[in-house]
Parts: structure tokens; C-alpha cells; sequence
């Protein structure tokens, strides 16, 4: 784990609680120079640690159906689902994992027969060996890590 310090963890902890703050606005709030936090905003974006995107409201653009599915594939097929996942438009978030599955996906859909097609059309293939899939009734809470001192130490 890296080690951060004091004005690395409140800046990451600043950005994660609103993502909208201005490092100007960071540096004022904990009485350091802007070009100060300004470095370090910068060195953390370098370093990978930092990185820009958008949330977007899905069910206000049209798409209120999201799903998550974990899929077990064959083995020697994993390469090919891996890559046909990863161009299927409805799936917003792919991620490798274990336990017996390979794959969980999140997937955004405009309607349930939508939605339905699409994984039904997933467990047809002769390369899926199993599938969980469960609706996603509300996010609770979302990129909620390092938003709090607690997480920090």
C-alpha cells in the first residue's frame, strides 16, 4: 500500500466527497499555497493515482434496467467472451474475477425485454458452463473509498 501524505489524503479526500472542488478551493479550505496542492493534484494524476470521469444517471437517460450477472465460462473460451463483453454496449463495467465464476458484468438496459434478451442470448452460448444474474434495485452508495479520514488509517 502506498503511504500518502497530509495534503495527498486531504486532496483525494476532498476530490472523492465532491468532485467538482477546484484544487484552489482544497488548498484554501486546509491553509495551503495553490501551487502547493496544485503539485501534488498533479504528481497523484502522474502517477496514476488520480483519474477524471463522469457518473452518469443512466435512468434519466432512458435506461432505468441495470443488471449484474456473474458468468462462468469454459476455459479455453474465457479469451473470447473477455472480448466479446467487452464490446457488448450494454455492458457498462466488466470485471475478471474468481470463485468459481469469471466474469461479473453491470449492465444498463432501456426495458426488462431488453435486458432479458440480451443475458438470455449470453447463457445460449455453448461457452457459458453458468449464470447468476440479479437486478439492481438502488446503489446505496458508490466510489465511497478514501471519502472519509477513517479510510486513511
Amino acid at each position: 500500500m502506498k503511504r500518502l501524505d497530509e495534503k495527498e489524503r486531504l486532496l483525494i479526500k476532498s476530490l472523492r466527497e465532491n468532485g467538482r472542488l477546484q484544487v484552489n478551493a482544497v488548498a484554501k479550505a486546509y491553509g495551503f499555497p495553490i501551487s502547493t496542492m496544485a503539485a501534488v493534484f498533479h504528481r497523484l494524476q502522474r502517477d496514476g493515482i488520480l483519474k477524471h470521469g463522469a457518473f452518469v444517471n443512466f435512468q434519466a437517460l432512458g435506461y432505468p434496467i441495470r443488471k449484474v450477472a456473474l458468468i462462468k465460462t469454459r476455459r479455453d473460451c474465457r479469451d473470447r467472451m473477455r472480448d466479446y463483453l467487452k464490446q457488448a454496449d450494454q455492458v457498462n463495467t466488466l470485471h475478471e474475477i474468481n470463485s468459481g465464476f469469471d466474469f461479473m458484468i453491470e449492465t444498463v438496459f432501456a426495458n426488462n425485454k431488453e435486458g432479458h434478451e440480451f443475458l438470455e442470448r449470453l447463457a445460449q452460448e455453448q461457452v457459458v458452463l453458468e449464470m447468476n444474474v440479479h437486478d439492481v434495485i438502488d446503489t446505496v452508495h458508490q466510489e465511497r473509498f478514501l471519502s472519509e479520514d477513517r479510510h486513511f488509517d
